[in-house]
């Protein structure tokens, strides 16, 4: 069994940038930094996130993370 999960995140350009040709990135997960540590984790997909900066590095200062946290009762 294959299972592939994809993320697709559309971000509006300032206006300077909105008739720039489009791109697109494909990051790995495995190229993820990984932030870590009892009740949460999250991956620092682009950007920078606690000192921690992606392998690929947005050309706009945004920061992409995907993560849970875990509440106490």
């Amino acid at each position: 069994m294959c299972v592939i999960l994809c993320q697709l995140v559309f971000v509006s350009l300032p206006a300077s940038l909105k008739h720039s040709a489009p791109s697109s990135l494909h990051i790995k997960r495995s190229d993820m930094p990984i932030l870590e540590d009892k009740g949460y984790r999250v991956r620092v997909v682009l950007g920078e996130g606690n000192g921690q900066q992606s392998y690929e590095y947005p050309v706009w200062q945004v920061s992409i993370l995907d993560g849970y946290c875990l509440l106490p009762h």
